[in-house]
């Protein structure tokens, strides 16, 4: 389970169970700040956020973004499984949080852009 925040940087703070016991979130999980289009689609800002007290931390500062329209994605390392957090507070349009997971799936399925 993931939610994202912001003051001047941006923050994911994550949780994670396995069959009902915690799960080492620093150890297994990264975490991904994104921006998304109004077409769906989607800009990697930082794949390596520091992870720090329970929560990833983006190294960006608000300011130096210019789509307002974030998604945070927590992954565990080597699986498909994935949260994501929305925050469309600043955005032109309203995101759903089942779809943004479904885009990203797909674009996962599909190799995440490269080529």
């Amino acid at each position: 389970h993931c939610f994202i925040q912001f003051r001047r940087m941006c923050v994911c703070e994550c949780e994670a169970e396995k069959y009902g016991a915690e799960y080492s979130v620093k150890e297994y999980v990264s975490a991904a700040l994104m921006t998304r289009s109004e077409a769906g689609e989607y800009t990697i800002l930082d794949s390596d956020m520091i992870h720090k007290r329970s929560k990833f931390r983006s190294k960006l500062r608000t300011d130096d973004i210019d789509v307002p329209c974030y998604v945070c994605m927590a992954s565990v390392q080597n699986t498909m499984i994935f949260d994501v957090a929305i925050n469309d507070e600043s955005c032109d349009y309203a995101m759903e949080e089942v779809t943004v997971f479904s885009e990203i799936l797909q674009w996962m399925v599909n190799g995440m852009g490269e080529e």
